[in-house]
Parts: structure tokens; sequence; C-alpha cells
């Protein structure tokens, strides 16, 4: 659940950066070098597992359309000479289209990764074309060509890349085709709308992270090797049930129920305008920043929750929890979200 938040989602909403929107993007990139490198390149700021992304490319021409590298191996998107899509997961196997792309026409790519189980699958205009194998830990997502391959970058016109920490079902991907808004875990959102591709420049980014694009970076291997290092020490230090954590207490479905919600996190904090999301879900309170991952409430008081996932390296001390606070008619109007040393206040806005 953690690393399927946007690790500077609160330093965008402490800059005001609003929620993008996907009606507004127009325009397109056009990547015209045929020789090998990264023309649009993002290195995660922070450790990734399970994640999706998808583009839309209108192209003529053979080469390599996209390349996901990782600790342990890459999942790379071909075009043909044919125009047919070749793609090739970690394991080694290779899922094929049989639907020729070279026909002047917007085309739009998606991978959906879940680190877990390692399944990787392809979609090409909403429909799923295969599934691979891989385990591995991204490290570099390139649109439009391959940095450590020989293979030609595939030239055309790019537009709407987009990331995302947590993978994406077929409805998603359908539901992306046709123009609807996903924003949970959205991490690079790139309208490439006539954007200049000049070696080390920042390329707009207005998904709600502030997260950097570059154009044909020079110092992406520096950037990939602290990525990995990063990698290594989470591996060692992964995020776990904390054994001597106190039993929950039971509360009835009807207390549970009252703390169902949508909270806004109050002006003046970090966080600002970020939305806590409270549901019940067979009997389990769930706590859902923004709508990015789901994970459970525990009660150890009426009102007191805590959360059973800590970070190991962090140490003990380190909790997450919410606190329930009732207004003067004695409903529910407020919570305390606990981070660490950190407590966030956020105002109930609604309903669910």
């Amino acid at each position: 659940m953690f690393y399927a938040v946007v690790p500077t989602l609160f330093d965008a909403l402490a800059q005001g950066k609003p929620l993008p929107s996907f009606e507004s993007a127009g325009g397109y990139t056009t990547i015209d070098k045929p020789g090998p490198g990264a023309p649009i390149s993002f290195v995660p700021d922070d450790v990734m597992h399970s994640f999706a992304l998808a583009f839309d490319v209108r192209t003529s021409a053979h080469g390599r359309l996209a390349t996901v590298h990782g600790n342990k191996g890459a999942i790379t998107i071909d075009l043909d000479g044919e125009g047919k899509i070749k793609c090739a997961s970690t394991s080694g196997a290779v899922v094929s289209s049989d639907e020729t792309l070279h026909d002047g026409k917007w085309h739009q790519f998606g991978v959906s990764y879940q680190y877990l189980s390692g399944r990787t699958e392809f979609f090409l205009d909403g429909v799923s074309i295969g599934q691979g194998s891989a385990k591995f830990a991204p490290t570099q997502f390139i649109l439009g060509g391959d940095r450590k391959s020989s293979q030609a970058s595939a030239s055309g016109d790019y537009r709407r890349f987009l990331v995302y920490r947590a993978p994406l079902n077929a409805d998603d991907v359908k539901a992306l085709q046709g123009g609807v808004s996903i924003q949970a875990s959205l991490e690079v959102f790139a309208p490439l709308s006539a954007e200049q591709l000049e070696a080390g420049k920042v390329l707009t980014n207005v998904a709600q992270s502030t997260s950097q694009l570059l154009a044909y970076p020079t110092q992406d291997a520096e950037a990939t090797a602290h990525l990995a290092k990063k990698i290594d020490a989470a591996t060692k230090n992964r995020r776990v049930i904390d054994p001597d954590e106190k039993m929950p207490l039971e509360l009835s479905p009807s207390i549970l129920e009252s703390y169902v919600g949508v909270y806004e996190i109050g002006r003046g904090q970090m966080g600002s305008g970020m939305k806590l999301i409270i549901t019940l879900d067979e009997g389990r309170l769930l706590f859902s920043p923004d709508g990015q991952g789901r994970t459970q409430l525990y009660a150890e008081s009426e009102n007191e929750f805590f959360m059973r996932i800590f970070i190991r390296a962090a140490g003990p001390k380190f909790k997450m929890g919410i606190s329930f606070l009732k207004g003067k008619k004695g409903k529910i109007d407020e919570l305390i979200f606990h981070q660490g040393s950190t407590n966030m206040k956020a105002k109930r806005i609604a309903k669910r």
C-alpha cells in the first residue's frame, strides 16, 4: 500500500498543485532522432513495486516505443517493420499483436505490472494483447527509445504519457482509453504538448507530484544507480506487520459505520486539500489517502485506530493511525491523521 502512494504527493499539495485535467491535454511531441537514447525519461524518486504506464503514439517507423528498466532486467516495447507490436518481459516471453499500427492513426499502449505475482499485461487501444512475467523493481521509464540498447527509437508523434504506482486492471485501461480520468497513484502525467526535446530539459508533469521527466538526460545512470541502492535497502528493511503490535478491540458495526466518509485536510497544514477516505468493507474499516490504496484500521479504543504496518528501517516508534473526533452535536465531524510525529486534522465533508 505504501509504495502505491506517490512519495511527493504532500509536497505537491502544499504547493497548491491542482488535479490534472485529461480533457484539456492537447497537442503532441515528435521524436525524430532514429538513434538509440532516452528521448523522454522518468526515474522514480523512491522505490516502486507495482506500476502501470500508458501513452499514445502515431508512427509509421519501426523501432523501440518504450522501455522500463529495473534492478533485474527490463520490459521492452517495439514496433517491427510491419508495424506490429512486440513486447518482451524480463522472463524473455514475447507478446505480439496482429494489428498493424502503420495507419496514420493514434493508438494507445499500456503496461500493467503486479509486483507480488510478477504478472505483466500488455494493452493496445484498451484491449489486452497478452501477458508475460517479470520480477523486478523499476528504475527508469523511457518513452521513444532505450538508454542501454542499440535499438533505434521509433520515430513518430507521442502524447499523454502516464505512470502509475499501482497496476491497472482491464476495466481501468478501457476507461482510460475512453478518456476517463484515473487519478489514484498517478505520479506522472506528461501531456507532451509540443515539448521541445532539448538535452537535459525538464518536461511538464501535471500529475499531483513533483517528480521530474527529462529529455535526453545526461546523468540518468547516476540517478538510476541511486534508486537501485534504495531498492536494495527496501528489500532488506521491508515493510512488515509488527508482531509485537497490541491486539485490536472489537467494535460494533454501527460504531464503525459512523466513521465512514470523506475528510479533507484543512488549509495551513501539509497536504492541504487532500481527501482522506474512510470506508467499511465486510466489517473492516479501511483508510485511503486520496483514493491511493487502502489499509485496514484497527481499534485501540472506540475512537482511536492504528495501522499494523510500519517501516522497520524507521523503527518501532514510527506509527500511523487515526483519531476520530465528535462535534458539538455528538456526531463525528473530524479526524486526526497521525504519521510518525506529524498530526494532520481533517474535516468531514461527505458521507459515503
